[in-house]
């Protein structure tokens, strides 16, 4: 998983801001590299700042966006499932 990634999927919870710390200590990152990342993903609206730059979370719109995203996996990997059915297999040989 690349780290954007991750960093998102930490900030997605809507009801709870992270602070800088927490999100370098989660993704394994020095608060250097937690820092730049927090910085570019709010440059381009992808997470909020608090009012003091210490806290995170993701904004309304990217979050209904990896909601959508991990609805579309669900329904992927149960098509998957589908279409490879043991039975359907065995009727093959």
């Amino acid at each position: 998983m690349l780290t954007i990634d991750l960093l998102l999927e930490l900030l997605d919870d809507r009801k709870t801001w992270c602070t800088i710390d927490e999100i370098a200590d989660k993704a394994s990152l020095s608060r250097l590299e937690a820092s730049g990342i927090i910085k570019f993903l709010t440059r381009y609206k992808f997470i909020l700042l608090d009012k003091q730059g210490r806290k995170a979370k993701v904004t309304k719109d990217i979050h209904e966006f990896l909601t959508e995203i991990r609805q579309e996996e669900v329904r992927n990997s149960i098509q998957s499932v589908k279409r490879f059915s043991p039975r359907l297999s065995l009727k093959s040989l």
